[in-house]
């Protein structure tokens, strides 16, 4: 069995190769995409934080679990790291900020100190 990869390091599909990769790089740079992709992350970062509480009355949706399903597969896994990343810190300043002030002495002898 004789195989030959000359077929892949034609020319064509060199310049084709670029060509793709040149087109991506310009749609990503541009402001119909820029502005689509901050839509897309502030209603991810929505669906993700919503989804994340635990709150009985402040479940997903059928809808809305398509809508995080569909933006999941739309965009790169970093970009979804990076979205769940801010909804995390989201989630945790929310809890932070409705949780009572601690009332533990030793922290409070700790920042009167100073």
């Amino acid at each position: 069995m004789n195989l030959s990869f000359s077929h892949l390091i034609h020319p064509h599909n060199i310049v084709k190769c670029i060509e793709s990769d040149v087109q991506r790089k310009r749609r990503s740079w541009s402001w119909e995409y820029i502005q689509e992709f901050l839509a897309d992350k502030r209603r991810y970062i929505q669906l993700y934080t919503t989804k994340k509480q635990t709150y009985a009355d402040m479940r997903l949706s059928d809808d809305e679990q398509r809508e995080l399903a569909q933006l999941e597969t739309k965009h790169t896994y970093k970009d979804i790291i990076m979205y769940a990343g801010d909804g995390v810190v989201i989630v945790e300043t929310v809890v932070a900020l409705l949780s009572p002030w601690p009332n533990n002495s030793s922290l409070l002898r700790a920042h009167t100190r100073c």
